[in-house]
């Protein structure tokens, strides 16, 4: 007997069968409009901030690889006063956090953040035309200033734009923009003696004047949020905005102070901060001092060491992809932080343990894939579980804030 198709059926099953196969190419159809809608978004909302963030790491870590070209004895720094520098910039730049967030809550958040990036770029240009200690420290300062707000905003951004179980890899995808800065480094030192000017300034100089171009093109590009976003069309901000209410449900999107209050007062936005304060002292101890690590600590010239400490980036930008993309489709972020958490612990121990050439450099390349996937899984892990659209905001800049501690054990 052949096998039965739907004229074999009674005329309520056909109706059934018709009615539940029409629902399937519905979810289908729904499926596949919302990843054409989701790449479009990534295209102009995420590809331009991920151009800001590898800038403002660049700008912000690029005093680590300046010292490699002669930084210090140009500036007659002694003793720590190089941490000192180092540690000032984060001092100013958590005070600004949670206040910035609020404005970019009440304000034009892509106006908001072109604004940031324009004043960091001046800070950084500047920073190529200090002359002593004293005029490094205010310039730091003012760049930690500028620059705070930058990337609790963008996270908040991302928040903004796409539902909870989609934000881990889009925050990955932001850090994995960071990896290339040794090599751009690298590049622009062989500008050395060029108008009479040393090659580590130059990093600051031309780092910065890209800067301020991009957020120039940014302030016209960049997208505020989806019921203004000029590359959509009015039926495609309807399905933005639908997601994100079916996503977030009764959850508020007002700005009210009640809802910084309780951002404040949750606990578990204090958690995050103590687990953003491990992850972040790691990823910036590293980022400030790995050219020295692999040029002092490893025996390497400071041209191979600027291309060295490449690979570990790389390699973490890979594997921070990777876990974004998974921790989204298991709709799970602990199990992530912990086991990325260890690799970075067991990087950590190898450094201190052995002098080994190979195992060191082994070492900082599990540091890179445990630490730099660690912050984005964490801030979107916080942000998923906040509720109002406000306190959202402030908890990201508080968990962000974290920084200010772990600024100064290199002190």
């Amino acid at each position: 007997m052949p096998p039965s198709t739907k004229s074999d059926l009674p005329k309520e099953e056909q109706r059934s069968y018709v009615l539940e196969s029409h629902i399937q190419d519905v979810e289908q159809n729904i499926s596949n409009d919302d990843k054409a809608l989701l790449r479009k978004i990534d295209l102009w909302l995420i590809t331009p901030i991920a151009v800001l963030y590898l800038l403002s790491f660049l700008d912000r870590s690029n005093i680590g690889n300046a010292v490699l070209f002669g930084m210090k004895a140009d500036l007659g720094l002694k003793g720590n006063q190089y941490n000192v520098a180092l540690a000032v910039f984060y001092a100013f730049y958590v005070v600004v956090e949670p206040p910035a967030n609020a404005v970019l809550k009440r304000w034009r958040a892509g106006a908001w953040i072109s604004l940031i990036m324009f004043l960091t770029a001046v800070m950084c240009i500047s920073l190529g035309f200090v002359t002593n200690y004293t005029t490094l420290m205010v310039v730091r300062a003012l760049l930690g200033l500028v620059e705070g707000g930058l990337y609790p905003g963008i996270m908040f951004m991302i928040q903004m734009w796409y539902r909870r179980d989609e934000t881990a890899y889009r925050s990955c995808l932001l850090y994995a923009s960071g990896a290339f800065g040794g090599l751009i480094a690298r590049a622009i030192q062989l500008m050395d003696g060029t108008q009479g000017l040393e090659g580590w300034r130059w990093i600051f100089i031309l780092e910065g004047t890209v800067t301020a171009s991009v957020a120039i093109l940014c302030f016209f590009v960049l997208p505020d949020s989806p019921s203004t976003a000029r590359f959509l069309t009015t039926d495609e901000k309807t399905r933005v905005i639908e997601r994100l209410s079916v996503d977030s449900q009764s959850m508020p999107q007002e700005f009210d102070k009640r809802y910084v209050w309780a951002a404040f007062t949750n606990p578990m936005v204090y958690c995050m901060m103590f687990l953003e304060l491990g992850s972040l002292t790691a990823v910036y101890v590293f980022s400030n001092f790995a050219p020295t690590i692999v040029n002092q600590g490893l025996g390497f010239t400071a041209t191979n060491a600027q291309l060295l400490v490449v690979p570990p980036y790389v390699l973490g930008c890979i594997i921070a992809l990777v876990a974004g993309i998974w921790s989204d489709k298991v709709k799970r972020r602990f199990p992530f932080v912990v086991t990325f958490a260890s690799v970075a612990l067991i990087g950590f121990v190898i450094l201190l343990s052995t002098t080994n050439v190979a195992a060191q450099y082994i070492a900082c390349c599990l540091v890179c894939m445990g630490s730099f996937t660690l912050i984005p899984l964490e801030i979107s892990w916080n942000g998923a579980n906040l509720g109002a659209s406000t306190t959202r905001a402030v908890g990201i800049a508080m968990q962000s804030a974290s920084s200010l501690i772990c600024a100064f054990p290199p002190i």
